[in-house]
């Protein structure tokens, strides 16, 4: 998550872009994979704390959770919304024919870099999986989720993709953290085979797959 910071004030340190982005990815990671509850209220100075960092830095970066929805003011505190599960289910037919064109484009267009390093990341799930580490499972199914939306050459529908899984991605970890990941890790695994052989048909069905066990688990 890229953040702008302001001019530093006379005599104060001003902390890198790279180190804002660096804690505003924390505390994006943080919300999207339940580390911070839905509904749980936090201070700047409760955020500074969380992310052992300064409150200058936290009060760098809020704007742009408040503009994402990702966090919600109230007075002088910061809200993790809460999920809407009853929103959810029919927001999956919206996601679906999004996520089948960004398959479908992805397998005709990814590079051989592309497929290598999509591979490698569900390789990773799989592993993951295995051991039950959600938290390294999670990280690379973001990574997975830029690389496809680079790969299927549709910046827009990428985008608007990205901000639908992030609540399914909250919901998903809120409700099933001890959940066995071995099925969804080998959804992911097909999609990614279905594109690293060119087979467009076949990827848009594996989203299909992967949709209705979103349907099954939330």
């Amino acid at each position: 998550m890229s953040v702008l910071h302001s001019n530093s004030v006379a005599g104060q340190k001003v902390m890198s872009s790279k180190r804002l982005n660096a804690i505003a990815e924390k505390l994006a990671a943080d919300i999207e994979t339940a580390r911070l509850l839905p509904e749980r209220k936090l201070s700047i100075q409760g955020l500074a704390k969380w992310l052992r960092t300064t409150p200058e830095a936290i009060e760098s970066i809020i704007p742009v959770f408040l503009e994402s929805k990702l966090l919600i003011q109230f007075e002088d505190k910061f809200i993790v919304p809460p999920i809407d599960h009853t929103g959810l289910i029919p927001r999956l037919d919206e996601r679906l024919p999004l996520e089948q064109r960004l398959a479908h484009n992805a397998a005709l267009n990814a590079s051989s870099d592309d497929v290598t390093a999509m591979q490698t990341l569900t390789a990773l799930m799989k592993r993951c999986a295995l051991i039950g580490d959600i938290d390294g499972y999670m990280l690379a199914d973001r990574q997975l989720e830029v690389i496809l939306g680079t790969a299927s050459k549709l910046s827009e529908e990428s985008e608007r993709l990205k901000q639908i899984k992030r609540e399914f991605r909250r919901a998903w970890l809120a409700c099933n953290r001890l959940r066995d990941l071995g099925e969804p890790a080998g959804l992911r695994h097909a999609l990614v085979e279905s594109i690293a052989t060119r087979n467009a048909e076949a990827a848009t069905e594996a989203v299909a797959k992967f949709i209705e066990y979103l349907r099954r688990s939330l």
